[in-house]
């Protein structure tokens, strides 16, 4: 299966099943957002996040975390007026929608689009084009890890790992490495290091 992307260019397709989530999290391990009358997000984006979801585990903590004791903000603005965190007004009506070990998280609901802010900047970078290749990373990035922990005590090729995984992520959306500081990028360099 192929679709356009935004610049016209063909790109392997790809279709989140909620089963394939499950095989690699477990059924804890996939958190749903809610989609009702009036919501803010894209067709495509309120079904994915309902239908299919995020995955919740190691790498990735969902905002819509039920074990947790304190309810954040679900929008940017007031988290970051709430911690003084100082974000730009255009991201003040984005979505949190958790944390990577290093960065927050959110979706811009008019575009679908996924951005991270790093830890300790009020600056953003895009993460991924929409929440379906946000999922698709994470669960790749899951495979790697597992790959990886699986050989302990012996050492895999991290190398072949890392450029398998990014290769695949590539193929489908290569917003995650355009930036060579963004947050996969930096995530991949504590894998090869192999202080992950």
């Amino acid at each position: 299966m192929t679709s356009k992307h935004g610049n016209g260019q063909r790109r392997p397709g790809y279709s989140a099943k909620l089963e394939q989530l499950v095989h690699l999290y477990g059924i804890k391990g996939v958190v749903f957002f809610a989609h009702h009358p009036g919501s803010p997000y894209d067709g495509a984006t309120a079904n994915h996040l309902a239908s299919v979801g995020l995955p919740h585990g190691r790498v990735f903590t969902s905002q819509v975390d039920t074990d947790g004791s304190e309810r954040l903000p679900a929008e940017v603005g007031p988290r970051s007026d709430l911690y003084d965190q100082g974000y730009p007004d255009e991201s003040r009506k984005w979505h949190v929608l958790g944390h990577l070990p290093t960065a927050l998280v959110t979706i811009d609901p008019s575009s679908g689009r996924v951005y991270a802010f790093p830890e300790g900047e009020s600056e953003y970078q895009l993460l991924h084009r929409d929440a379906q290749s946000f999922t698709y990373c994470l669960a790749e990035f899951h495979k790697v890890d597992e790959t990886y922990r699986a050989t302990y005590p012996d050492t895999p090729d991290v190398d072949a790992l890392v450029e398998g995984f990014r290769e695949k992520v590539s193929r489908f959306d290569a917003s995650p490495f355009e930036d060579p500081d963004s947050v996969w990028n930096l995530m991949l360099e504590e894998v090869l290091d192999e202080i992950w």
